[in-house]
């Protein structure tokens, strides 16, 4: 026989064991446990079955080797079976860069089998996939060749805001399990489901353990179609043999009785068998109550990590990678009217810089903030603009149990400086209003003294501060959350 007809001859062999395989297992399992590695082939007299760690090849033993060996034995004589690790070379090469948050070593897995971990670069780029809700669903944990760039990770920019959730996920990445599970809290447009997508990129990429991405609606649609068939254990070996779980928007899982058992289930498996799950919210753990006390505390019982929009030098940074993404050089005037006046939300930041992109397509010039206003005019009027400063001081003291006169007063002492200096802090943010305008309506004071205050609690904010008054005292980021609460509430 020629070489090419031996070949041939090996790829129908090769086919026809996949085929065989699926039949015996379905294609979810297959595409989750054989098609990342390689389907087993036949060489020589042996079946040989290939993964890229021991940890993987054992789990494969242990849940398919009757069905190999049944597929073996369709091949018209006995052939013996052969599992060897074999590490394959990484999809992309890491980009070193100099992060100061990036956590470094190799770790071991929670089964207690040492596996060969690079270090995690936290800032190396990272290609993440688009897919649709159809796509995501079916194919969440397959390393498909990446389709869309949407983000980097070292375009993601860090600071106060999501100080605590960038590490986490770093921490996930490095070892996952060990901070299980982690929820993250935040509002539309903090970069929830983004971190989300840069973490399961990460691993695609990697390939050290498997990973599964999927929102809690497509959880839900999985799970009712699987009840409707036959597919309900091969949809809990998606969500429960892996290694890492990422579920946007648990919140979506309100008043669904029937998924939330399900759900909790596959929450207890994973922390259970030391796996990590990564879970978003818009709401902290303890408030989701419509979810049920149980899960709610499963949920709390790990790393809780609330995320915000960025203020300051790190909404400033946000507006400029948008910009250079568009190949826009913004004047800093332009800059700080998009600082000053657009919401911190991300997608409101995207529109109004793909508006600018678009202006400069036509020729109108892009340099000038008045001539930009009429244009931005609907982003620049929604959101925390419309919050008054009578709105911000009400809310400050309802919240640090102090009365206006003391938050107005000339008092330097801590109770009542600190609820005064969030109080101008936030007026800046939210409002319209000019520093002179700030300082006299707290109190009669100056302009520089509202810049200081602005700096003042952005410095807070890194350090994750204490602030309060006499009667109550908060961690800064737990208090500017229930002032903007009561802001939107009222």
């Amino acid at each position: 026989m020629t070489r090419q007809g031996r070949d041939h001859e090996m790829e129908s062999v090769a086919e026809s064991l996949r085929r065989e395989l699926i039949g015996r297992i379905g294609s979810e399992r297959f595409d989750l446990w054989f098609g990342r590695f390689g389907s087993p082939r036949l060489v020589a007299d042996e079946l040989q079955v290939i993964a890229p760690d021991r940890f993987s090849l054992e789990r494969i033993r242990r849940q398919f080797d009757a069905e190999l060996r049944s597929v073996s034995s369709t091949l018209g004589s006995a052939h013996g079976i052969r599992y060897r690790v074999d590490v394959p070379t990484p999809l992309l090469t890491s980009v070193s860069s100099a992060a100061p948050l990036s956590p470094t070593g190799d770790a071991g897995d929670s089964a207690g089998i040492e596996r060969n971990r690079r270090p995690v670069d936290p800032m190396s780029a990272v290609r993440v996939e688009s897919r649709s809700v159809a796509d995501s669903r079916s194919s969440a944990e397959s390393p498909a060749k990446p389709t869309t760039v949407v983000d980097e990770l070292d375009d993601y920019v860090a600071g106060p805001h999501n100080r605590l959730a960038v590490a986490g996920a770093l921490e996930v990445l490095r070892k996952p399990g060990s901070c299980t599970p982690m929820f993250v809290c935040g509002p539309t447009g903090s970069g929830k489901s983004w971190l989300l997508r840069a973490i399961h990129a990460r691993v695609l990429r990697e390939r050290r353990f498997r990973s599964v991405s999927i929102t809690s609606e497509q959880f839900t649609t999985g799970f009712l179609e699987a009840l409707q068939g036959r597919g309900l254990p091969s949809f809990r070996a998606k969500h429960r043999d892996t290694d890492l779980l990422l579920l946007d928007d648990v919140q979506f899982f309100s008043g669904k009785r029937a998924t939330l058992v399900e759900l909790l289930a596959t929450i207890d498996r994973l922390i259970a068998d030391g796996r990590q799950l990564v879970v978003t919210s818009n709401r902290l753990p303890a408030e989701l109550t419509e979810l049920g006390p149980e899960l709610a505390a499963r949920l709390g019982s790990g790393l809780v990590c609330t995320v915000d929009h960025p203020v300051g030098e790190a909404k400033r940074e946000l507006i400029r990678r948008m910009a250079t993404r568009k190949e826009l050089q913004l004047e800093e005037s332009v800059l700080d009217l998009l600082e000053r006046e657009i919401p911190g939300d991300a997608r409101r930041i995207s529109g109004a810089i793909h508006r600018l992109a678009a202006l400069r397509m036509t020729g109108s010039p892009i340099d000038d903030p008045a001539g930009l206003r009429p244009h931005l005019s609907d982003l620049l009027q929604a959101g925390p603009a419309t919050v008054g400063m009578h709105e911000i001081e009400e809310a400050v003291c309802e919240t640090f149990g102090i009365d206006r006169a003391t938050l107005r007063s000339s008092s330097k002492t801590r109770q009542s400086s600190q609820p005064r200096m969030l109080a101008m802090f936030l007026a800046r943010r939210m409002t319209r209003a000019a520093l002179s305008e700030i300082g006299d309506y707290f109190g009669g004071r100056r302009h520089s003294t509202v810049a200081t205050a602005q700096r003042t609690v952005e410095q807070w904010m890194a350090d994750d501060r204490t602030v309060g008054s006499m009667s109550r005292t908060l961690r800064v980021s737990e208090a500017i959350r229930r002032i903007e609460r009561r802001l939107r509430c009222g």
